[in-house]
């Protein structure tokens, strides 16, 4: 073959050029989470332009996920089952549906939408069905008789009602929404030994600690069994809406503010000591990642680093080396530091320990208020946002969770109640062996009868119930990635009231046990009833309960106790209790 000269020069370029054309595909940057805390006091997400805003701010930052207040004083910014619009939301614009239509939109990177919604602080809201006046006998009191800790006025979690309340506003969310996550922000008790005393003296929590061990009138502030039943009641809170959430949505990723306030502790025993967290406002988030009961740790290292530098080290190494297999994200206090020392702590953050930890990313606090060059306090200013892009320089996907993507554990709930009156079997120990041996696990039922258990290897358990020198046993299949449930019916006082799963032909006036049956339709707040469908294909069945609280929401599964009667448009369930079992 003859090679001319034209053949020849094209040769060489090519072989020239081959190696532009080899190189391998550049490597994706390390995920990161990279979030933005957006509160409710503030502008933000209150209009459709505001949450344009907001978004299009977040993508040139290139960052993926926002937390945004949707409930801040039991109010809602959403369409709420249980509470009223928030009152600076007159036109009732639904900003979380809003914002994952907006976020989550294919072709634009994707933002994570993360629904912040404060648990235990609900004082503030002027409304004239605000929660504090509705039930002033959930609130957390302290042993002088405050209802305002100067923070906030708290529902008491080691009130059942207030407990359960806060419950279904969670599960309302995560039903409703397309929401990446629920994140808890106050889940906590009032800060101890504050001018106006110690806090967590809710007449029927004390009522309920007293029976537990025997003891009457307060208990001291500073007994330790007194310190460990709060911790109870706030982490048996965390663990029903965690395990609340993932039944209904395994992916979802549950996530809490977590205090981190003082010096940093250096040990574990530091932390049970030490730390306010553990002994002060009894919200132990270290003892939530350890159990499993967060997806996601965001504890508030909120300090200035040129004034609190050493304890700002010291808690991110705490919260870098205590993650159990699951994931921390830093809270980032752009508020109290310039825009420099923000960015100097943003860097800070991804840096591994001295036992090679490293947390998933960070979370700032907060997106309506930061502080400028000089170091002074600009609601609104966006210098930082501006400078983002020095840290944050391309796109990244938020880490994997792989306990979620390939799980090999599962989790298990129930509900333990006496079979006529469905009154709660409080403090009951509770078993789960697997019938195969080799995990036995145990935990107490809370005030509202409920238990779980979370990271139980696949398989069948007995699930044994001990409560008033009575035990109940109940098997059940626990699968990977699944949250398994189960109802202990414990033995009622009258052995005439007939448990039963269908209506059928029974008489006039008998008494009965309907359950689990799925709600069909609401409350009607007139009326005081909804309807219920048996599972069998009846027509659905009036239940009748005035004054019902919380209210009745379609798609729950509830256990009824009441009485028939026979109506022309069909049989009737006149209600003495309705318990919530469950949630579709």
């Amino acid at each position: 073959m003859r090679v001319t000269r034209t053949t020849l020069l094209s040769l060489i370029f090519l072989l020239i050029s081959l190696p532009l054309f080899a190189q391998p595909p550049a490597v994706p940057a390390r995920p990161e989470l990279r979030g933005m805390w957006v509160d409710g006091f503030n502008d933000g997400f209150k209009t459709p332009q505001q949450c344009d805003t907001l978004l299009a701010r977040l993508r040139a930052a290139h960052c993926n996920a926002v937390f945004v207040q949707m409930r801040k004083r039991a109010d809602a910014y959403y369409r709420s089952h249980y509470e009223g619009w928030a009152l600076d939301d007159p036109s009732h614009f639904d900003a979380l549906q809003y914002l994952c239509d907006k976020g989550q939109a294919k072709g634009r990177p994707r933002i994570q939408i993360h629904a912040w919604i404060n648990a235990c602080a609900i004082g503030g809201n002027p409304s004239a069905g605000a929660l504090t006046k509705l039930h002033p006998e959930w609130l957390s009191l302290s042993d002088t008789g405050a209802d305002f800790d100067t923070e906030a006025t708290k529902i008491d979690p080691g009130n059942p009602q207030g407990a359960d309340w806060t419950y279904r506003v969670y599960m309302d969310v995560v039903r409703q929404y397309p929401v990446d996550g629920i994140h808890l922000d106050f889940i906590r008790y009032g800060g101890d030994g504050k001018t106006v005393g110690h806090w967590g003296y809710n007449a029927v929590s004390v009522a309920r600690y007293n029976a537990r061990y025997g003891t009457t009138g307060s208990p001291a502030w500073d007994d330790p069994r007194w310190s460990a039943w709060r911790r109870e009641q706030v982490t048996d809170l965390v663990r029903r809406v965690s395990l609340g959430a993932h039944a209904l949505k395994p992916k979802i990723v549950v996530s809490a503010a977590t205090i981190c306030w003082g010096k940093a502790p250096e040990s574990e025993t530091d932390y049970e000591t030490k730390s306010a967290s553990y002994t002060e406002v009894f919200a132990p988030w270290r003892d939530w990642m350890r159990e499993g009961l967060l997806d996601l740790n965001c504890p508030m290292t909120y300090f200035n680093r040129p004034k609190s530098g050493e304890k700002w080290a010291g808690w991110i190494q705490f919260a870098k080396n205590h993650q159990y297999g699951r994931q921390s994200a830093l809270g980032v206090g752009l508020y109290l530091n310039t825009v420099a020392d923000s960015l100097t702590m943003l860097r800070e953050s991804r840096q591994p320990t001295a036992s090679g930890n490293r947390a998933v990313g960070v979370v700032m606090y907060c997106y309506d208020t930061m502080r400028g060059e000089k170091g002074q306090e600009i609601e609104g200013d966006t210098t930082l946002l501006a400078a983002l892009p020095s840290i944050f320089k391309t796109d990244v996907l938020p880490p994997s969770m792989p306990w979620k993507d390939h799980p090999v554990t599962g989790a298990l709930r129930g509900n333990l109640l006496s079979g006529d009156d469905l009154i709660a079997a409080d403090g009951a120990l509770v078993t789960a062996e697997r019938i195969d041996g080799g995990v036995t696990r145990q935990a107490r039922s809370d005030g509202n009868g409920t238990f779980g258990f979370v990271g139980l290897p696949p398989g069948s358990y007995n699930v044994t119930a001990s409560f008033a020198n009575h035990e109940e046993k109940s098997e059940v299949r626990v699968l990977p990635g699944h949250v398994s449930q189960v109802t202990v019916m414990l033995p009622g006082k009258s052995a005439s009231v007939a448990r039963v799963t269908g209506i059928g032909s029974r008489a006039e006036g008998a008494a009965v046990v309907l359950g689990a049956v799925l709600v069909t339709s609401g409350s009607d707040p007139e009326r005081g009833s909804f309807y219920a469908a048996d599972g069998f294909g009846q027509p659905v069945i009036r239940i009748e309960a005035p004054n019902l609280v919380p209210p009745a929401v379609a798609g729950d599964r509830v256990v009824i106790s009441g009485t028939l009667k026979h109506t022309p448009g069909g049989i009737v369930l006149k209600a003495d209790a309705v318990r919530l079992v469950g949630m579709e």
